[in-house]
């Protein structure tokens, strides 16, 4: 994905950046690479409700994800929030357009450093080989 930006192209990347170390650690390569990059950390948010109604409409078997991550997030990680279940799809564009025009707000960095300290915290005796 960075290689992609670095050849000038714009991507999304979709995720979720959870608390927990063991998420982190495959969250903290991915931003090592993009750090020299411009980022828009952006938020979709929704109530729990409309995610797991979202989750529940799926075809997959990826059951229980929106119990296991909603609410899991730092709040200050992102340059803009947007909230599904409020605003319209217009006003979802006005948002994101108006956040690239401003640029980051430093919840890149703020994230970066966030994962990075998770990924340390994390017990790496739990994989040991016996």
């Amino acid at each position: 994905m960075a290689a992609v930006a670095e050849a000038g192209n714009n991507i999304v990347i979709e995720l979720v950046a959870r608390k927990d170390p063991g998420a982190s650690m495959t969250l903290v390569d991915l931003f090592e690479r993009l750090a020299a990059l411009d980022v828009l950390v952006v938020c979709l948010r929704c109530s729990i409700e409309s995610a797991e109604s979202r989750e529940a409409s799926r075809p997959d078997d990826m059951r229980g994800l929106v119990q296991r991550d909603y609410g899991n997030v730092e709040e200050d990680s992102f340059d803009a929030v947007v909230d599904t279940d409020t605003l319209t799809i217009p006003e979802q564009v006005a948002l994101l357009r108006r956040a690239l025009v401003v640029g980051s707000t430093g919840a890149f960095d703020r994230l970066h450093a966030r994962l990075r300290h998770y990924a340390q915290a994390m017990d790496w005796r739990a994989f040991e080989a016996d």
